[in-house]
């Protein structure tokens, strides 16, 4: 590593300062009894102290286990922690004391001044593990889960990823994510490999943004659909913030970790004049697909090494163009799910993953992700997918999620969540989707949101919102039955 800055609101490091740190913190770590090939349980929020003890525990050959910053101590302490096997646990956030806790500050380095402690700085013995990374899913529709990924699946997908991209090594990062989950992760391993320079900032408000892409010409914005989206409303009420914006240096405005929808797009294209390229990634298989500047169309092609194929639910493939369940095939898969061996059979069926997620490949080979396929789900003797839906009324013009309910006479309920309606009455979006929706369809619960809840990476809470619409279909219930005895 040669050149590059770490770039933080009231300070900044060079590639020497950081690699002395590295050293400085690794033999703190040793002195405190952590070990080569000890799992460790990492939990720190986007700062240089995560890239400081992240890369020192690399140089341990440790097995590192990646967990959100705003997970609670007491699912740290009880579920995480031993779930995850680890020997100890290196943190920002727990208070309380333990012998297997390591707080960041005892062995925070950035006042290392000591030349004579810097040493060479060497992954080669890391990547050759088996369970290098443990990165535990969001969490967005069920119980999250220890992902295992070997070094070597995991850095050839990161350098794979980086030769279709074309990043340069005078690029400037703004990643606008958590370094926890694998999209974060994979840039601060970019940017290692890369030799840029990277800023880090938790401002997430457009203008905030704005200053930072300006004070540090940044050229490269990797962040989630929501944070986007939050950009669109902001240009809307101030037109000439958007016209700073088109006027920066950056390149390339990246987006992944949900579905991109069409309008997002859309919008993003019509106000900036450039597009947001789209990905297609996982924990679990790493980054699968990726548009570029000169392809940005849907989520683009494979990556090498990596398969694609689109199937229905009894398995058979799909034609160009028609949606199915997206199955992917890669050389960069996890090794497997943490202690859920028959799970990991499950998914993998001749060394093809079933991703759960909806969409359908062009003639192109280009992928587009219409969202998680979820459960279809019988209502009326019709099967439905409530991703499919969620196009349909997304084609009128709403940011949307469906979910479904189990129910005893129709089989199933529907709920429609809109997004920032622009103040129209709820009567009149009900008409407009039940004039573009076969019966079948429609909603028996339609809610207007001003902002979807979001889980701690930035994704649409599915779960929340199951139970909102739980809790809303039952008050109605009881509304309902109290006119009746009345």
């Amino acid at each position: 590593m040669k050149s590059g800055r770490i770039i933080l609101s009231n300070s900044s490091y060079s590639t020497h300062d950081l690699l002395l740190a590295i050293s400085r913190t690794t033999q703190r770590l040793k002195e405190r009894g952590v070990s080569e090939h000890d799992r460790v349980l990492f939990q720190c929020s986007n700062s240089f102290e995560f890239i400081v003890n992240f890369f020192s525990l690399i140089q341990l050959n440790a097995s590192i286990v990646i967990i959100d910053s705003q997970i609670t101590e007491e699912e740290v302490l009880h579920t995480y922690f031993p779930d995850s096997q680890a020997k100890w646990i290196i943190t920002d956030r727990l208070t309380e004391s333990a012998p297997h806790l390591i707080f960041i500050h005892e062995v925070n380095s950035s006042d290392c001044q000591d030349e004579n402690e810097l040493v060479p700085f060497l992954m080669d013995q890391w990547v050759k593990k088996e369970d290098a990374i443990i990165l535990y899913s969001s969490g967005s529709t069920g119980k999250p889960k220890g992902i295992v990924r070997s070094g070597r699946s995991f850095i050839e997908n990161i350098k794979q990823t980086m030769e279709r991209m074309n990043y340069h090594n005078d690029d400037v990062f703004l990643p606008l994510l958590p370094f926890s989950h694998f999209y974060g992760l994979s840039l601060l391993f970019i940017w290692w490999f890369t030799q840029c320079s990277i800023v880090i900032t938790h401002d997430r408000y457009p203008g905030k943004i704005l200053k930072a892409i300006f004070d540090h010409q940044v050229t490269i914005v990797d962040a989630a659909p929501s944070s986007y989206y939050s950009m669109i409303k902001v240009f809307q009420a101030r037109p000439a913030l958007l016209e700073q914006y088109r006027n920066s240096e950056v390149r390339m405005w990246c987006v992944g970790g949900a579905a991109l929808t069409e309008k997002l797009a859309q919008d993003f294209q019509r106000q900036m004049g450039q597009p947001l390229l789209d990905g297609y990634g996982m924990s679990e298989l790493g980054n699968i697909a990726l548009a570029t500047g000169s392809n940005p169309v849907g989520c683009g092609q494979p990556l090498p090494g990596v398969m694609i194929k689109i199937l229905d639910r009894n398995g058979l493939e799909k034609s160009l163009g028609e949606v199915g369940m997206i199955w992917v095939r890669s050389t960069a898969r996890m090794s497997g799910y943490l202690h859920q061996k028959e799970l990991t059979q499950q998914k993998f069926i001749n060394h093809w993953f079933d991703t759960g997620d909806l969409g359908f490949l062009d003639e192109n080979a280009n992928l587009f992700v219409i969202g998680r396929a979820g459960q279809a789900v019988n209502r009326m003797g019709y099967l439905i997918e409530p991703a499919q839906l969620e196009q349909r009324v997304e084609s009128l013009g709403y940011v949307n999620k469906v979910i479904t309910l189990e129910d005893d006479k129709k089989g199933s309920l529907i709920a429609i969540f809109i997004e920032n309606p622009r103040n129209k009455e709820i009567s009149v979006i009900r008409k407009e989707i039940i004039k573009s929706i076969p019966n079948y369809m429609y909603p028996d619960l339609l809610m207007l949101l001003n902002q979807f809840p979001l889980n701690r990476n930035g994704k649409v809470d599915l779960l929340r919102l199951k139970e909102i619409a739980k809790q809303e279909l039952l008050e109605r219930r009881t509304m309902k039955e109290e006119l009746i005895y009345d």
